[in-house]
């Protein structure tokens, strides 16, 4: 071979080896499922969870493959969490109503979760501090910030006497939150009605309305959130504020919302990841409960409705929607 050809052949391998170099690493990086439903805000969250698998270290496609899963019927989760067992993922981060569905079905693949719910009522876990099984992740629930909400409400509408709270009676934890709601309302001499709702908003619509509430609180669960618009609609309607505890709900015209913030609660999980792919086992890993809360108030929309809010709660706010 002359020597010209050589230097050639050589120069030609070197440039092919940084690819196959890539090929062989994602090829051997190891992959996580991500399995939800359909829906424009689930999106948001799977950007959330892979921004936090970066912050991590994570480069997507290289030290990580990650195969996304939607859904578009509860009947499809198992045969899609089967399809993603077959792939070998080492987890698959879940939402709340998902893990529902494959509580007993997936008995040793690991499953990351996000509830709304409380996940030892719902049988995801034994307790917060040792899940004991294949589960583990964070839940939005925090029992005492029922009370604080109402607190806030009274502070942003000293005129409301009489709150309709609206609520699913099948959301894991919703006694608790109910009960907790009910001895802060005490405290600060409200009245309160409850609508709970399971398929239908207008029966709970109808108490609320007969029972003359001057506002309404949506205790938040992604089965209740469906109907915001219809929540909304109500409010505007009766020219009652509707406040809940996701920010999305206030974002969407609600006037306020007090609760955590699920795109960074969806970012945190990624840690979740990070160790079982290290080695952890899930049922040693405590559940994460919400620690830090943000309130985020709909100027206009309270102005739509003729309320102003009290400049003491705007300077709380961590953000203000003019």
């Amino acid at each position: 071979m002359r020597r010209r050809e050589l230097i050639t052949l050589v120069g030609g391998a070197a440039a092919i080896w940084p690819f196959v170099a890539r090929a062989q690493q994602a090829a051997s990086a190891p992959r996580i499922g991500w399995l939800a439903f359909e829906a424009p805000e689930n999106h948001a969250y799977f950007d959330a969870l892979r921004q936090g698998l970066r912050d991590l270290g994570y480069a997507e496609g290289h030290a990580l493959i990650i195969e996304p899963r939607w859904v578009s019927g509860r009947d499809r989760v198992p045969d899609l969490a089967r399809e993603l067992i077959a792939l070998k993922v080492r987890a698959i981060v879940v939402q709340g109503a998902i893990a529902t569905i494959l509580r007993g079905v997936i008995d040793s693949t690991p499953i990351v979760f996000v509830t709304s719910g409380d996940p030892v009522v719902a049988g995801f876990v034994n307790s917060f501090n040792r899940p004991g099984g294949n589960f583990t992740g964070a839940t939005l629930m925090s029992y005492e910030i029922n009370g604080k909400r109402l607190e806030l409400l009274q502070e942003a509408f000293p005129q409301v006497t009489h709150v309709g709270v609206l609520s699913n009676p099948m959301h894991p934890g919703e006694f608790g939150e109910l009960k907790v709601t009910e001895a802060a309302a005490e405290k600060l001499g409200l009245k309160l009605s409850y609508g709970r709702i399971v398929s239908a908003a207008e029966r709970a619509f109808s108490l609320v309305r007969a029972k003359g509430a001057d506002a309404i609180v949506v205790l938040p669960d992604g089965a209740i959130m469906q109907h915001t618009e219809r929540f909304l609609a109500f409010g505007a309607q009766q020219r009652i504020p509707v406040v809940s505890g996701w920010q999305e709900f206030t974002r969407a015209g609600g006037v306020m919302s007090y609760g955590p913030n699920l795109a960074q609660t969806y970012r945190r999980v990624a840690s979740y990841v990070d160790k079982i792919l290290k080695g952890a086992h899930p049922g040693e890993l405590p559940v994460e409960q919400p620690t830090k809360f943000e309130l985020v108030v709909n100027r206009k929309a309270a102005k739509t409705l003729g309320f102003a809010i009290p400049p003491t709660l705007l300077a709380l706010a961590n953000e203000v929607i003019e």
